[in-house]
């Protein structure tokens, strides 16, 4: 004890307390070019779990576009999947960085491609929601259920931005409370979004 109240205490970084504490291991649980993001708090909660990371320069780059190969990273981080089988794609080389977790996304139903799958490919917004609502509909009764219902003339008129073959995952998204909304669905994915 300092013999200081609450009130009296100066607030300390946690990286200034790391460097007087002389701990080498210090990771950044936060990212200084995220703090005006929209989605800053979801930013900051998968940097402490250790599901994102940013880039050697310290930044998150919320704004930059994602890649399939790095949105897949994501997710199979965040669902913590076992690296998939290799082979699966002729264009996800079995020693690549990505490859355990394109093919874990593979191997689940979560990604589909007919022999190639673009992993240095921008990822579309709503192919993020068709991903993202397959993880859904295996990893929540509730996404399940959303899942086999037909869409409504409602709901096909909601989602007609979106390709037909998307409507029914971001209606999914939608009624999960999980779907961003005012997102052209053709846009391409960003850090932040995913």
């Amino acid at each position: 004890s300092t013999g200081k109240s609450w009130d009296e205490c100066e607030p300390v970084a946690p990286a200034a307390l790391a460097e007087e504490l002389g701990l080498k291991d210090f990771t950044r649980r936060t990212f200084a070019d995220a703090a005006d993001s929209p989605y800053v708090r979801e930013i900051d909660t998968l940097a402490i779990y250790e599901i994102i990371n940013g880039y050697t320069d310290g930044g998150f780059h919320p704004v930059d576009p994602i890649t399939r190969a790095q949105f897949c990273s994501l997710v199979a981080s965040a669902l913590d999947l076992p690296a998939g089988k290799p082979g699966r794609f002729s264009d996800v080389p079995d020693d690549a960085w990505y490859a355990g977790a394109v093919n874990a996304m593979a191997d689940m139903g979560f990604v589909t491609g007919s022999g190639s799958f673009g992993p240095e490919e921008v990822v579309s917004f709503q192919e993020m929601a068709a991903v993202l609502s397959r993880a859904a509909v295996w990893a929540s009764m509730d996404g399940y259920d959303f899942d086999q219902e037909a869409l409504t003339e409602q709901e096909q008129a909601r989602y007609a931005a979106f390709a037909d073959w998307a409507q029914s995952s971001a209606r999914t998204l939608g009624k999960l409370g999980a779907l961003l909304e005012d997102v052209d669905p053709t846009a391409s994915g960003t850090r932040e979004m995913a």
